[in-house]
């Protein structure tokens, strides 16, 4: 079966996607089933990793943007002979043209949900894209339970299976250079409001910076255009890195003494069981995907009050026996996330929908 994956989300800055359609091309070709690659490149550069992993990349333009590229995406998936399509994202649907079959992921559908604070615009551009693909695929794959529940909210019907995503082996880093000498606090994401990162601020504000460890923060500043979530975590005394690497994050991510993600809302959550695979302690707040995730293996801190904040990191940055316990939970929790898994699921799944 020849297999072709877009692997578009892959390219410029990552997101959890990203790291997804990494994990997956390259599990793929570690089992001797190698796919193609086929990617907008719009965003920046494929990921050399994944290009290497894949049996052929093909880079096609965005010029007439989405309308352009899903008339053009026929064509490709044609010169591959692909019997077999992988939409990793809404974005990249093929339109009439080719009749191979389709399979598609869906992380999350954030821009539907009640609370969402998306344009009115991006929720009807994201309802019009997310029809698209459910209309086309013959089996829908999400990571959570929480996402495949939205895709059903969203009105499919089809076959769908609940894959969860796959944590990489932890190797040993370097402590990053710019690192302090001592304990760490570190939160990882996106810079927006569904983020909650203003739980962190104000739990520093209350508790005061000399009394919890010195936080860092890694994420893309761009959903945060007029700078107010920014502007409140350097007041609360936050180093924001921004972007940074995928090796570097995981430098940072495991020299961490604690995991702090307040979110409200995610689809799966990839740092804090990253971090878990380190024995590094997570707190968060309950969001559905991530409770099914994470299971009994983080400290959920359901109070979204500053104080509570404020006492759960304390408690685990700064007791040993605490810091301990926690770590132990997440490294016996995050080693049931095989990339092994994952990729066998997901042949199974090609296989079901050319059946």
């Amino acid at each position: 079966m020849r297999v072709a994956i877009d692997c578009s989300p892959a390219c410029g800055s990552w997101t959890g996607v990203g790291r997804y359609v990494h994990d997956l091309v390259t599990g793929l070709q570690s089992v001797g089933s190698p796919a193609a690659g086929v990617f907008q490149g719009h965003r920046g550069p494929l990921d050399p990793r994944v290009r290497s992993a894949c049996s052929i990349a093909s880079r096609y333009d965005f010029v007439g943007g989405r309308i352009g590229a899903f008339l053009r995406l026929p064509r490709v998936l044609g010169s591959l002979r692909a019997e077999l399509y992988h939409s990793t994202s809404t974005i990249a649907v093929p339109g009439p043209g080719w009749n191979g079959r389709v399979v598609g992921t869906v992380q999350d559908c954030y821009p539907l949900s009640i609370g969402s604070d998306v344009s009115r615009r991006s929720r009807r551009l994201f309802a019009t894209l997310l029809r698209n693909l459910l209309q086309r695929a013959a089996i829908i794959i999400c990571p959570t339970t929480f996402s495949a529940d939205e895709v059903r909210s969203a009105g499919y019907a089809g076959p769908l299976e609940v894959v969860p995503y796959a944590v990489r082996n932890a190797v040993a880093q370097l402590r990053p250079a710019a690192a302090p000498v001592g304990p760490y606090v570190l939160s990882i994401g996106a810079i927006e409001p569904r983020k909650r990162l203003d739980l962190l601020c104000a739990a520093y504000a209350t508790a005061g910076r000399d009394r919890l460890p010195p936080w860092y923060h890694i994420g893309p500043t761009r959903h945060d255009p007029d700078g107010r979530i920014r502007a409140g975590m350097v007041a609360a005394g936050c180093e924001i890195l921004g972007y940074v690497e995928d090796a570097d994050r995981l430098a940072w991510l495991a020299h961490a003494r604690v995991l702090a993600q307040p979110s409200s809302y995610e689809g799966f959550g990839y740092p804090p069981l990253e971090a878990m695979s380190f024995g590094i302690p997570v707190l968060a707040f309950p969001s559905p995907a991530m409770r099914e995730v994470l299971a009994d293996a983080a400290l959920w801190v359901e109070d979204a009050q500053p104080e509570a904040w404020a006492r759960a990191i304390a408690a685990v940055a700064m007791d040993a026996n605490e810091h301990r316990r926690w770590s132990q939970r997440g490294l016996e929790r995050a080693a049931g996330f095989t990339l092994e898994r994952m990729i066998a699921d997901h042949r199974r799944i090609y296989d079901a929908a050319c059946a």
